[in-house]
């Protein structure tokens, strides 16, 4: 946290930041938004670089503000850890395995 990370087109974003220099910047965030178009990225309009988001276009430095568990990827991923929801295939096998214990 605190680090100067410079970022050009083709990089991922290694930590969630906010941009204090860039030229017509995007990045693609789909992989933790699911929005298939690339979001223009400006230090004055938009300034927050999500961590696993790439940059698609344009160069821009950033400074680093979460990294880790603390990112905006680091909750999604401790969220979908904490589920532990059976899916309805596994419900299904439980229940035919408690009937075969029941025959058995």
């Amino acid at each position: 946290v605190g680090d100067i990370v410079t970022l050009e087109a083709g990089d991922k974003v290694p930590a969630d930041g906010v941009l204090i220099q860039g030229s017509d910047m995007y990045a693609n965030e789909s992989d933790l938004t699911g929005e298939p178009e690339d979001v223009r990225k400006d230090p004055t309009s938009e300034p927050f670089m999500l961590s696993g988001c790439k940059v698609s276009a344009g160069s821009g430095v950033m400074v680093v503000i979460a990294v880790g568990i603390e990112s905006q990827w680091g909750r999604v991923k401790a969220m979908l850890a904490k589920e532990e929801t059976n899916t309805p295939l596994q419900d299904k096998l439980d229940t035919l395995a408690e009937q075969i214990g029941y025959v058995g």
